[in-house]
């Protein structure tokens, strides 16, 4: 069974002071590697803490760019299948608009807070870019299971932070960009899902663009909708604004 640092650190801060081991004996597969100062693992863990905390968004506490970055490259770089839902949030301005900030951060906590619960398996790492953008990587099989559920559960508990004539409304009234007073639907999460392919692409930024386009056509179907995109490398991807064909390595879900 693997032991992270972190968990291997924990196990010894819970010790008594005066059974504290002086070393941790390293064993991978069975077969002996060696031993680690106890105070060494300590503080490779102080400095993972300082170096997650100075990467994190203040808001949510999740973890940021860099370390988002980090961990895609390094599931390209072993060439591991792993999955990519880069989440937006629709009408998420004209909401701060008419409700203030303070409400429109419960929003994005509530997002945080969906995605912990739905995706905290050890193959699933959430991050937040900031705003209302974030990013789930996993190398889990139920992935796509499991980004339904989290779409679901968003445009069920979301209807919280609306007041009830809203509600009733099915949106709200707001001034557009082209300052036109317009009913904006209930917020939903836009979510564009992807399994890029580790021989493909190249490097993290070809992530990035398969996903933020997956994000971009999910977006175009809202307000109902999760798309996953089945072409699994940047060159592939659908110019933003197309419509897939039904033979097309698409597929829209419908909440």
């Amino acid at each position: 069974m693997d032991t992270s640092i972190e968990e291997a650190s924990r196990r010894l801060s819970a010790r008594s002071p005066d059974v504290l081991p002086s070393c941790a004996v390293v064993v991978e597969q069975g077969v002996y590697r060696g031993v680690v100062p106890a105070s060494a693992l300590m503080r490779r863990l102080s400095e993972a803490q300082i170096r997650a905390a100075r990467y994190s968004n203040p808001l949510t506490l999740l973890p940021g760019n860099v370390p988002i970055v980090e961990r895609i490259q390094a599931l390209l770089d072993r060439r591991s299948d792993f999955s990519v839902a880069y989440c937006d949030l629709n009408h998420f301005k004209p909401f701060n608009d008419v409700y203030g900030y303070a409400v429109g951060d419960e929003a994005l906590q509530l997002i945080a807070e969906i995605l912990a619960e739905h995706m905290a398996g050890e193959d699933d790492f959430i991050g937040h870019i900031g705003g209302d953008d974030f990013v789930v990587v996993s190398e889990s099989e139920r992935f796509e299971a499991c980004v339904r559920r989290v779409a679901e559960t968003f445009a069920e508990r979301v209807k919280r932070l609306y007041r009830p004539e809203h509600l009733a409304l099915g949106g709200i009234l707001a001034v557009d960009r082209a300052g036109r007073e317009t009913t904006f639907p209930l917020m939903r999460l836009a979510i564009g899902v992807v399994r890029p392919d580790p021989q493909q692409c190249q490097s993290h930024h070809d992530v990035a663009t398969m996903a933020s386009d997956a994000k971009h056509q999910a977006k175009l179907a809202e307000p109902d909708y999760v798309f996953f995109c089945r072409r699994r490398s940047p060159s592939a991807v659908v110019e933003v604004g197309d419509k897939p064909d039904e033979d097309d390595e698409f597929q829209l879900y419908k909440l």
